[in-house]
């Protein structure tokens, strides 16, 4: 979730390409006649290069607008405001793009929403900046690591410039060759996801990040897993996920792009990713994701049971059975036209493997009208399906209630509803003792 309501000193002043690129050059002229220059060596281009490191004015640089960490709330912040999806990867040099990026930056650097590691309260205190730990810029003064703690110092110095005087300036490993879009992905993929496996990398951003890079840079699934050092299985997998859950927040939560929402419903959806990519069945894949959608929707009142809910129901022994219990519930019936064939095209090439599951069903199942009473329902009837003597036990409960019911008073405002219930009764009944008498 985006603070809207935090106040900010720092007010970004974006200077020209041209000139940040020649004062970062004439830093570097100056380095480079230092007796006292430092440099290190960084992943850059697939292999690792030195470059120098030079102390630069705080104003200077300018915040990676692609930056994967903000993908999320970016997101949020494009729907919120009814901006069109590029606002900000094609907007990079702008001002105002980029004061409302350091207002991102300063919400995950304060720790709010995902992000619980507090950068901004750790540098405050400190009142220095590490040296050894170098912001990362490209030689036009873009951060490509780095970015939450240049937000910081800014805001920082902006609020008392005598305290933190040092926040003035700050250091900074420069990239000196040229940089394309790809080149930016893979290092900052190596030092915010492969090297340092951050945890304050929120589970969201990391997977919209996939997205923009298949998307948007249109590279294939196997360039990511590579940049990403992730399995190739799992980059797929989780290119559908974010679409599915885009899904649920649209059309279950109606409130797009809130990714804050389900933040913390990580075990759920990961494992919802796993179980969907277990099986070869595109129609089964689908009712898995509806599960999760239902789930999620509850999960503020399922509490922590709302994972154990989910690894029950998409369980591939139980699985048949939720769906039938909802189909019965809701009078789902398939469309007409409808086919029991799976529309996976791998399932096609291979062979046309059928489904157990009509898709049309799946697509009708409202996630809306199902609330943890009817969760709790469908685990009751799961458990009842396990126990071998259930079915014993059930009969000898309903002829002992019947019993009593035979001798107990009947009220006449009562009646109607009791009648109604005992037809029902007697309809189930029949059903259930024409099928043990075949």
């Amino acid at each position: 979730m985006i603070r809207e309501d935090l106040q900010f000193k720092y007010k970004v002043k974006v200077q020209q390409q041209d000139i940040r690129e020649k004062s970062i050059r004439a830093h570097i002229t100056k380095w480079k006649k230092s007796e006292h220059k430092h440099e290190s060596e960084f992943y850059i281009k697939g292999r690792f290069k030195k470059c120098p490191i030079v102390n630069l004015p705080i104003d200077l640089p300018i915040y990676h607008l692609n930056n994967g960490r903000t993908q999320s709330m970016q997101s949020e912040w494009i729907y919120n405001n009814n901006k069109p999806e590029n606002f900000f990867s094609n907007n990079l040099e702008n001002n105002n793009q980029q004061k409302i990026q350091h207002t991102l930056l300063i919400n995950q650097a304060m720790g709010y929403g995902s992000h619980k590691q507090n950068i901004f309260d750790e540098l405050k205190k400190r009142a220095e900046f590490r040296e050894d730990q170098p912001i990362l810029v490209d030689i036009k003064g873009m951060v490509i690591n780095g970015n939450r703690r240049l937000s910081s110092v800014r805001e920082l110095y902006e609020s008392n410039k005598k305290k933190f005087e040092k926040f003035q300036y700050i250091p900074a490993a420069v990239i000196q060759e040229h940089l394309t879009a790809e080149d930016i992905e893979v290092t900052e993929s190596y030092y915010q996801i492969k090297k340092e496996l951050k945890q304050d990398y929120d589970w969201i951003s990391l997977i919209k990040k996939i997205q923009r890079q298949k998307d948007v840079l249109k590279k294939d699934f196997k360039w990511i897993s590579v940049t990403m050092d992730k399995t190739q299985d799992w980059v797929e997998s989780s290119y559908k996920l974010i679409e599915e859950i885009d899904k649920c927040l649209e059309e279950d939560y109606g409130k797009p792009r809130h990714y804050d929402l389900i933040m913390n419903q990580q075990q759920i959806w990961e494992e919802t990713r796993k179980k969907a990519y277990k099986t070869k069945d595109a129609i089964e894949r689908e009712l898995i994701f509806k599960i999760a959608r239902i789930v999620s929707l509850n999960s503020r009142n399922l509490g922590k049971r709302a994972y154990e809910f989910c690894i029950d129901f998409q369980n591939r022994k139980n699985l048949k059975d939720v769906y039938d219990y909802l189909k019965a519930r809701f009078h789902l019936k398939p469309s007409k036209e409808e086919k029991n064939i799976s529309d996976n095209p791998e399932d096609i090439i291979a062979g046309k493997i059928p489904s157990q599951y009509e898709l049309s069903v799946i697509q009708k199942i409202p996630t809306k009208k199902i609330k943890p009473e009817l969760i709790n329902e469908i685990r009751e009837e799961l458990n009842f399906k396990k126990e071998d003597a259930a079915a014993l036990r059930a009969s000898n409960d309903i002829l002992l209630k019947i019993t009593k019911l035979e001798s107990a008073s009947l009220p006449p405002s009562d009646r109607g509803s009791i009648l109604s219930n005992l037809k029902k009764v007697v309809k189930k009944t029949e059903r259930i003792v024409n099928k043990l008498e075949k």
